[in-house]
């Protein structure tokens, strides 16, 4: 499929480039710097949280979509200090429109014409071919631009101590490459296409993947009350008066991220991932040469009973603090991939994940309609998505339960 991500990101790049790239866009990734975004992302879940009131609090409807609205609206905040306004439908910003037609047509060549000759080879002259490359232009223009912008245009700072005033993936990107530049000579490579591909890889990954984590998490607490209420008594435990979750106050949200966790294991927003074996490989009797790709069936992995006991297919969030399930989770908890090449984004996901939870389920308690469809995932281009959507009720919360 092609989504016009470049050649320079980091799920492409190999070699020394791939761990000068990986070590960079980390130290974007550092917790001082997600700590910066905590209150972006809570601002946005406030605005979530009121449109849902607002719009939806008279009948069932379905999160999904709404979710990626919010996810959407993070990225832009977070990873480019861009305001996508696509809660309210403020703004027809360019990076929205191509994104979404972009995400639809991936869909349509994947599921719906997956055989048909335009589907499979993008130079045909044909409408929709014509379509999708005006739209990648569009994309890659506007996320270029940006880029040269902040390049050419460095921010200012806020105060005497440094502080800058963007707060965003891009000028962290561009900070990491500087230091690494200034202390270690080691900004080879790391141009302004490998900025733009990188941060259009993590708009894409970051969009589909949280916003299906945060739907089936939902579902889950609407189906299972008893933890909803457990989820928000920690809430108001931790929280108390404050109304802006903080990187500090999220690492206390123990089990409000191990509902998280559980949602994620149950539900993974990426069905499937694929390894190229750098050595031969024995297992159950079977020779595997190297150069073999394999591909790792996460939905399986994560529903085990041999990694996970009898229970594997309930929902039981307690699993992940018990210190028996904590060890050696890495290869039994796929969700974002394992060893060198998992999830660079990893904390910044799981951090918006309960910080969303946070925001909403202080504000809104959700249930299920006894007309609500089957929840069942099914394969959606990259990712899965729910075959029906996530239908909820939702009201407002007028107090909240004792822990």
């Amino acid at each position: 499929m092609s989504l016009g991500l470049g050649t320079k990101s980091l799920v492409q790049v190999m070699g020394h480039e791939w761990k000068l790239h990986r070590k960079l866009i980390s130290r974007a990734f550092g917790w001082q710097n997600l700590a910066s975004m905590a209150p972006a992302m809570g601002s946005i879940a406030h605005e979530f949280a009121s449109h849902l009131l607002a719009t939806q609090a008279s009948s069932k409807f379905d999160v999904f979509p709404m979710l990626k609205l919010a996810t959407l609206d993070i990225i832009g905040a977070t990873a480019f200090g861009a305001s996508f306004g696509a809660i309210q439908h403020t703004t027809n910003h360019p990076v929205v429109e191509a994104f979404t037609f972009l995400l639809d047509d991936m869909n349509r060549r994947a599921i719906d014409e997956p055989l048909h000759p335009s589907s499979m080879f993008y130079w045909l002259p044909t409408a929709a071919n014509r379509m999708h490359r005006q739209q990648t232009a569009i994309l890659r223009r506007t996320i270029d631009d940006l880029v040269a912008s902040r390049l050419h245009n460095p921010p200012a700072n806020d105060d005497s101590q440094g502080k800058k005033t963007h707060h965003d993936l891009l000028q962290y990107m561009v900070d990491a490459a500087a230091a690494a530049a200034h202390n270690e000579d080691a900004s080879g490579g790391v141009t302004p296409q490998s900025f733009a591909d990188n941060l259009l890889t993590f708009l894409f990954a970051g969009y589909d993947t949280t916003s299906i984590a945060l739907a089936y998490t939902l579902h889950l607490l609407a189906a299972h009350p008893q933890v909803q209420d457990k989820v928000v008594a920690e809430i108001e435990a931790v929280l108390g008066a404050d109304t802006a979750p903080t990187c500090d106050t999220v690492s206390r949200l123990t089990f409000c991220a191990a509902v998280v966790t559980e949602s994620v294991r149950l539900f993974p927003p990426v069905l499937v991932t694929m390894r190229s074996l750098e050595a031969d490989l024995h297992v159950g009797g079977h020779h595997v040469p190297k150069g073999t790709n394999v591909m790792l069936p996460i939905y399986w992995i994560h529903r085990y009973e041999e990694n996970w006991g009898a229970d594997a297919t309930a929902f039981r969030p307690e699993r992940h603090l018990d210190e028996i399930h904590g060890k050696d989770k890495a290869f039994r908890m796929m969700a974002f991939s394992a060893g060198p090449r998992n999830c660079v984004g990893m904390r910044f996901a799981m951090m918006e994940a309960v910080i969303v939870l946070a925001v909403v389920l202080r504000r809104c308690r959700f249930s299920l309609p006894t007309d609500a469809p089957p929840v069942r995932p099914v394969v959606a281009g990259l990712v899965q998505k729910p075959e029906h959507g996530i239908w909820l009720h939702v009201q407002p919360r007028e107090s909240a339960p004792a822990l």
